[in-house]
């Protein structure tokens, strides 16, 4: 994990403190740990985003296709 964030660094430049790297397309939905899917996000989006997906596929086995709802506050 280490190498991806010195990865990250050097595509995206230095955070600031609300800010984290991330992936574009999250790895539970098959995203891949590489430079061209990572990107940044302010911290209380990525924590958002991230716990209504878990929310949406938490009880699908491993593998299942899933159809993810984005809706807008």
């Amino acid at each position: 994990m280490e190498r991806l964030v010195e990865i990250a660094a050097s595509l995206e430049g230095r955070l600031s403190e609300d800010r984290c790297y991330c992936l574009k397309l999250l790895a539970a939905l098959g995203g891949k740990y590489e430079g061209k899917n990572i990107g940044t996000v302010s911290r209380r989006e990525l924590i958002a985003f991230a716990g209504n997906i878990a929310r949406q596929i938490h009880l699908a086995p491993d593998g299942t296709p899933v159809k993810i709802k984005l809706i807008a506050d």
